[in-house]
């Protein structure tokens, strides 16, 4: 759409550069005949900071049909208050912890894929990831410091089958899956060590869950090895390891 400010003859092109000198400054367009979505900031012009209360909607107009490939990129970012939510919650250590841990859990991808209205298989794949990666970016120190207080814990506390300590359990293993995002040797570490030492199934299969999800091939490998040479007597222990072996990609032998 051809653009006109206000006091021009006529319009300049579809696209303006505005020049800001002072602290407040209106600049009005006219001959428009609906409310506009802007593209603001084409081409990542300006390096500056700036906020628009964009709605859902229209960040995902932008997405899907801005011209300029910055803008549309940064149209498809995770919203910050989404971040920030779930920051407060990690922090907050009065909240239930299987609550906050159930609240990280993103729906799962056969859930995702029945509720689309086109089943999109690799596309919902790939934003699901993608939100995985970035919240494990900018939660890593609260998703740290939760995963270190409890895993400690569980080092000083025989197991024991009891709500709190479901709950506990459960918030460490989502949080150590989070943090296997950021591809950290001292993080592979913390990882191993839960496999190693875990004195119960589920921390166990959760630090080998992690692990067969990382870029760590040889260390991947030699814990489906180990799990399978300990266990391969116990049926239903196996079917766990079946199962996470063929996640892999793996031919499964027998």
């Amino acid at each position: 759409m051809p653009l006109r400010l206000h006091g021009e003859a006529a319009p300049v092109g579809t696209s303006r550069v505005l020049a800001v000198t002072e602290a407040e400054q209106s600049f009005t367009f006219v001959d428009v005949d609906e409310r506009p979505l802007p593209s603001l900031l084409r081409g990542f012009s300006a390096p500056v900071k700036l906020e628009f209360p964009y709605s859902r909607d229209q960040l995902m107009f932008l997405m899907q049909h801005d011209a300029d490939g910055f803008n549309r990129w940064e149209a498809g970012q995770m919203d910050e208050r989404l971040t920030e939510a779930l920051r407060s919650l990690l922090q907050n250590e009065t909240l239930d912890p299987a609550m906050v841990a159930e609240m990280l859990s993103l729906p799962s991808e056969a859930y995702l894929t029945e509720i689309s209205d086109v089943a999109d298989v690799d596309a919902i794949h790939t934003a699901r990831e993608f939100a995985r990666r970035e919240l494990a970016s900018r939660l890593f120190e609260p998703l740290y410091q939760r995963y270190m207080t409890y895993r400690e814990t569980s080092r000083q506390t025989p197991y024991l089958a009891s709500a709190e300590h479901f709950a506990r359990r459960a918030l460490q293993n989502i949080a150590l899956a989070y943090l296997m995002f950021s591809e950290r040797s001292d993080i592979l570490s913390l990882c191993l060590d839960q496999f190693d030492t875990a004195d119960n199934m589920t921390e166990r299969l959760s630090a080998l869950a992690s692990l067969i999800n990382s870029p760590f091939e040889e260390k991947r490998g030699l814990a489906l090895e180990s799990f399978a040479e300990q266990f391969r007597d116990n049926p239903l222990v196996m079917d766990q390891w079946l199962v996470h072996d063929g996640r892999r990609g793996m031919n499964i032998s027998s």
